[in-house]
């Protein structure tokens, strides 16, 4: 639940150094290196708005083996 994120803030949480909330530390990097893992393997990482308002993070098969 919450606010949720605009669509083009989603696309900017995929990239490296990319950060939203200012507050506390970070790098900036956890949401870039999940989706380069999981496109090492052939999934993807769709990032959408969640039935309760806030993001929505879904992990799937890129496309056909």
């Amino acid at each position: 639940d919450g606010p949720g994120i605009a669509p083009e803030q989603r696309r900017r949480m995929l990239e490296r150094g990319a950060r939203l909330d200012r507050r506390g530390d970070g790098a900036g990097l956890g949401l870039a290196i999940v989706q380069d893992v999981l496109a090492a393997y052939r999934w993807r990482l769709d990032l959408g708005p969640s039935d309760l308002g806030g993001l929505k993070a879904t992990m799937a098969p890129a496309g056909p083996a």
